[in-house]
């Protein structure tokens, strides 16, 4: 997860480890458009190929 917004701070890292018990809740999260993180709830906008190559230009992420 990385922000693009720099009025808005991430918490510090999280392993993102998703125990079994809590799978079925967060992937319904994030096919609804949400991610939780240490007690706060995020967007998620997910990109197309092109918009993705373009983000990872802006932004410096690196492609798998």
């Amino acid at each position: 997860m990385s922000c693009v917004d720099p009025a808005h701070q991430l918490p510090d890292f999280d392993d993102g480890i998703i125990s079994a018990d809590e799978l079925d809740e967060e992937l319904a999260d994030w096919s609804g458009g949400i991610s939780r993180l240490r007690g706060q709830q995020f967007s998620l906008a997910w990109l197309g190929e092109e918009e993705a190559d373009a983000a990872h230009k802006e932004h410096g992420w690196m492609i798998d």
